[in-house]
């Protein structure tokens, strides 16, 4: 190979000044180490320079070293070919912690699959291969998070460039810890990482009677017509007024939400031929998180708007009760609430939970708070979660039932629960 003179700015030979180096040896020490790799053609491409300069400074480096490098890295950083997402999912280490999250917690595939996503993302970020995220790094990974609320960090997606999410950064990262190393959540929060929950009032955030009414309304009359989303993520929109079926189906949505309580995709996927037809009661098994299967109770005016829409379609044997595209029904809704005046931060990241929220503490307080019969009746394995996030006693409650224990005259209003 020709001998290349590298000149150095800092220094005279023979009473003239040199040009610079392009790559000094430690910038290519640095760039080999960084980059995870030896290739010329891509450390000439990272470093902005011929390949004949990175050429020039390998000659300059025993080739020993270089390997020194590349085999300490082997094992701790993510290659280039890695860092691909398709190849990331199949590493041993992501492997088990996925069938550890599906065995052990039982979760759905939807959360499976935005761990793993997220995991990707902050190995990316870090450069560190999933196998060697374990304690030792924990600091980096509190940096990390601070540098996500300050919005720094910013991931390529097929939508774009995006800034990454700190509450799935949080979870994701007490996930890891949890499942694959064993660490508690209390030694996680006084670390640095603490759980992506907030704002537990929120949680026992409710719609008040008025305010479905008024939400009712005003889905009524978007559904007279075909709608037109918004966005630009569902411009199809649902063709109410080509297939009046679908009107029918819509305007059942929200109580079906509320009277079984069932989270987003349960009951989207709700099927009819799973609807057991009794009086006066009739049962729909829904398949919820984790793959849990919960009979849930369809009575009264909730059974019998189902019936009336089970004999308009023709009584069909089989296929979805609700065959809409969950974003879609989204953002719908969130239109709905908008022009009721209902509150954001009533809904706001949760156009569909909120109905499970607000049926919790409806059907806490006309069972007179009782957790177990209420849990049973809307899906929830814990009762302890449902007590501590969904269903506190009001403070109108307490009072009352300290003022009966003391043995003065209390009147107690009859709660129902009814949408």
């Amino acid at each position: 190979m020709k001998h290349v003179k590298v000149y150095d700015v800092s220094q005279r030979v023979h009473g003239k000044v040199g040009r610079p180096k392009a790559v000094t040896k430690e910038q290519l020490l640095h760039a080999i180490e960084m980059y995870a790799t030896d290739s010329v053609t891509i450390l000439a491409k990272k470093l902005q320079v011929s390949r004949k300069t990175i050429y020039a400074r390998l000659e300059e480096i025993a080739r020993k070293k270089i390997n020194g490098i590349l085999m300490t890295l082997a094992d701790s950083t993510l290659t280039p070919a890695k860092m691909d997402y398709t190849v990331f999912e199949q590493i041993p280490a992501v492997q088990r912690y996925r069938d550890m999250l599906a065995y052990n917690r039982k979760v759905s595939h939807g959360y499976l699959k935005q761990r793993i996503h997220s995991l990707h993302k902050i190995c990316c970020v870090l450069r560190l291969h999933p196998s060697h995220l374990n304690q030792e790094h924990i600091e980096e990974c509190v940096i990390l998070i601070a540098k996500v609320e300050r919005g720094e960090i910013t991931t390529q997606t097929r939508y774009g460039i995006q800034r990454m999410g700190i509450d799935n950064t949080k979870k994701t990262f007490r996930s890891w810890f949890q499942t694959m190393h064993a660490l508690s959540a209390e030694y996680l929060t006084i670390k640095g990482i603490p759980s992506s929950f907030q704002e537990p009032k929120r949680s026992r955030a409710r719609l008040t009677p008025e305010q479905r009414t008024a939400f009712m309304r005003v889905l009524e009359e978007k559904t007279r017509h075909n709608w037109t989303c918004k966005t630009r993520a569902y411009r199809g929109g649902i063709k109410f007024g080509d297939e009046p079926h679908l009107r029918k189906r819509m305007l059942l949505l929200p109580k079906a939400y509320y009277y079984w309580g069932s989270r987003k995709k349960a009951t989207l996927q709700a099927r009819i031929q799973d609807m057991e037809w009794h009086n006066p009661i009739a049962i729909q098994t829904v398949v919820d998180k984790g793959g849990i299967e919960w009979r849930k109770r369809t009575a009264g005016e909730f059974l019998t708007e189902f019936t009336n829409l089970h004999e308009a379609l023709g009584k069909p044997k089989k296929g979805l009760w609700f065959p809409f595209n969950g974003g879609a029904v989204g953002e719908l809704f969130k239109e709905c609430y908008e022009e009721a005046g209902i509150p954001e931060n009533l809904w706001r990241g949760m156009p569909f939970h909120i109905w499970r929220h607000t049926a919790a503490q409806d059907m806490l307080e006309a069972t007179n708070y009782s957790y177990e019969l209420t849990a049973e009746i809307l899906g929830w394995i814990s009762v302890d979660m449902l007590k501590k996030y969904y269903g506190r006693m009001s403070e109108e409650t307490v009072d009352k039932g300290f003022a009966q224990a003391l043995r003065m005259q209390v009147v107690w209003k009859r709660r129902e629960f009814r949408f």
